[in-house]
């Protein structure tokens, strides 16, 4: 799984996090945690993504602590299961994490796992690809995007990959 810090003004990487083996990954201010966040916004211990084994799949479920709320693509939520691409803020104007489950495939190349959830409308912009992926994901979110933001965007970004 990686967790990534983005930069609040142009959504860009700030800070990456890795977690292979882990199955519970704290984030907050406190130095204790996985994930520490130097933000007032933030509490000491703001949320815990926990991995839960479902037959032969792994999901992710968030429990928030947080007094200021977590926010997972815009809804607040205090419990529930966070999917690939999930956008996660540490209260409402805090930090915002991007949270990719991946699998590393034979000869060492690290791919997102595809899923989608059509239930939640969720702005893509600011989803990271790798180059291997990027062609083929970025058309199916120019295709299925749910807002216009996000069709200009990944058609930008597609017209930068040819």
């Amino acid at each position: 799984m990686l967790l990534t810090l983005l930069d609040p003004e142009n959504n860009t990487p700030l800070q990456q996090w890795s977690f292979e083996k882990e199955s519970i990954v704290r984030i907050g201010r406190s130095p204790e945690n996985h994930v520490v966040i130097p933000n007032a916004l933030v509490s000491r211990d703001h949320v815990e993504l926990q991995r839960v084994k479902s037959g032969a799949n792994r999901q992710w479920y968030l429990v928030n602590s947080g007094t200021n709320g977590t926010f997972v693509n815009g809804a607040l939520m205090s419990q529930g299961w966070i999917s690939d691409g999930a956008l996660i803020q540490l209260a409402r104007g805090g930090p915002i994490l991007h949270f990719q489950v991946i699998t590393i495939e034979f000869g060492g190349k690290i791919e997102p796992i595809p899923t989608f959830n059509a239930a939640t409308p969720r702005c893509t912009h600011a989803v990271i690809y790798s180059a291997s992926t990027v062609g083929n994901r970025l058309k199916s979110i120019a295709q299925s995007a749910t807002t216009k933001c996000c069709e200009l965007w990944a058609k930008a970004v597609w017209e930068q990959q040819l």
